[in-house]
Parts: structure tokens; sequence; C-alpha cells
């Protein structure tokens, strides 16, 4: 999207099975985007496209395991 990132952290915490082989049930991914003069919607809709069609680690995953994503946007 063409956006003047000066920095990117990406935290991923994840949930697992309490039973062998211990898969992952929930997953949470937290974008941290710094930069100037950044549009909201273009890096939303930038995680929303590597979440729907470029991420194939998320389209391996069973559809059961329950994805979320939030992005914190901040001026650097």
């Amino acid at each position: 999207m063409r956006q003047p990132l000066s920095g990117l952290e990406v935290e991923i915490v994840g949930d697992r099975a309490e039973n062998h082989p211990k898969r992952l049930t929930a997953i949470s991914i937290t974008y941290r985007v710094r930069g100037r003069g950044l549009d909201r919607e273009k890096v939303e809709r930038a995680v929303e496209l590597s979440h729907s069609t470029y991420c194939s680690v998320l389209a391996s995953l069973r559809e059961d395991c329950k994805v979320t994503a939030s992005i914190e946007v901040s001026e650097a």
C-alpha cells in the first residue's frame, strides 16, 4: 500500500489444546505500525489482504482455529 513506515512490530499469542497433539486453537495477532502520515484504512486493507490472500500459514490452519487481528497505528 506504499505507506511511509518507520517501524513495524508484530506480536503473536496463541492458545493450545490441553491434549496431544496440543494443536493451536486460537491465535491473536497485534500489528504495531509507526510512521508519519499513515492512512489507517490502507494499513487495515494491507493486513486484511495478508490474512485473506497472501499468508500461506494462515491458509494452512484448521478452520476451527480462531484467528483475530488488531492494529495499532502511531505517528513516528
